[in-house]
């Protein structure tokens, strides 16, 4: 029988290996994306321009539970309309089970609702779509800066022309590096830079395509610290999505609202009184 103190530490040189390999790998896929990037983009694609947000609400439950529900729209330009602004494209909500296991380690589970608009212009039927996920993250804490990378294997069902809803599974891998500048931590009145890529590959299916790369997610942004539960940043994001018919690039300008504990404040003065 091993020891419970050696599996302890058998499982702890696993997760080590793996977090290299992981690190490695995405650090290769990146690199590769971006050398073979200016290749594609003279290629013949489609370019879309839009604007994203998303406002975060997390909230705790338990010692090393917390609840997340996420609010996001999609908008885009169109070959008629220049605007980003002009067309909505999309709403989502997502709702997330967040477990803390170590300050090392969030795991979670999450149930995601995407309502999908009709928009001819750029070739989107309207559609619905649920999702079943669940991710892993671990943090690669430094004094002066975090390094985090996330797995997530989503269980799609979207709904096809007929009217039936066909599953697809997807996997996706982001590498993540945050940098403070005023502070060591993210705290009130902290301004704070990040830099994300992510790898999507699927399963080959007759409503998402027989590609198994699905896109890369490349995104660079600013932050600011309101107060130690508010935060708000602004991104610029590039998509690639590689399609058999001509790739599609999508280029958008992000805002994004997170707020922890929103109800504290509101649960204090009611215990006061």
């Amino acid at each position: 029988m091993v020891p419970k103190v050696k599996f302890k530490c058998l499982i702890c040189n696993i997760y080590q290996e793996i977090k290299k390999i992981t690190v490695k790998a995405l650090l290769l896929t990146s690199t590769l994306f971006l050398l073979f990037l200016p290749v594609k983009l003279f290629s013949q694609n489609t370019t879309y321009r839009q604007f994203w947000n998303e406002f975060q609400l997390t909230h705790p439950i338990a010692d090393k539970y917390a609840i997340e529900i996420d609010l996001s729209n999609s908008f885009s330009d169109t070959p008629e309309n220049p605007k980003i602004l002009s067309t909505h494209t999309q709403f989502a909500v997502v709702g997330m089970l967040n477990y803390y296991y170590s300050a090392k380690w969030r795991f979670s589970g999450m149930v995601s609702y995407f309502s999908n608009y009709y928009v001819p212009e750029i070739g989107q039927r309207e559609y619905p779509e649920v999702r079943l996920s669940g991710q892993a993250v671990y943090f690669f804490r430094k004094i002066d800066y975090i390094l985090q990378t996330r797995t997530r294997l989503e269980y799609r069902l979207i709904k096809n022309s007929d009217g039936k809803f066909e599953d697809v599974f997807r996997y996706r891998q982001q590498f993540k590096y945050t940098q403070p500048f005023n502070s060591k931590y993210i705290r009130q009145g902290t301004y704070f830079g990040f830099i994300s890529d992510e790898v999507f590959l699927k399963a080959p299916s007759n409503i998402t395509g027989q590609q198994i790369f699905d896109r890369n997610n490349f995104t660079i942004g600013l932050g600011y610290a309101i107060n130690d539960n508010v935060q708000i940043d602004v991104d610029y994001t590039f998509e690639y999505l590689p399609r058999n018919a001509g790739d599609e690039l999508y280029y958008a300008i992000q805002l994004n609202i997170n707020i922890n504990n929103p109800f504290m404040n509101i649960y204090d003065k009611v215990k006061k009184k």
